[in-house]
């Protein structure tokens, strides 16, 4: 699976592993344009074995 994020004013994909992994808790500067950018929502779902996604 292939995880990145997206800052709010450029649009430069930021695909840093880090940057991701912090992204969900903290702000963070996107290293094209400089702009802070908040802290990403992120919805996760589950789904049982036996159910279909």
């Amino acid at each position: 699976m292939l995880l990145f994020v997206k800052c709010s004013k450029c649009g430069a994909k930021v695909e840093d592993e880090d940057t991701c992994m912090m992204g969900t808790h903290f702000p963070w500067t996107c290293p094209v344009c400089g702009a802070e950018n908040k802290p990403l929502k992120v919805h996760f779902e589950t789904a049982d074995e036996d159910e279909e996604l």
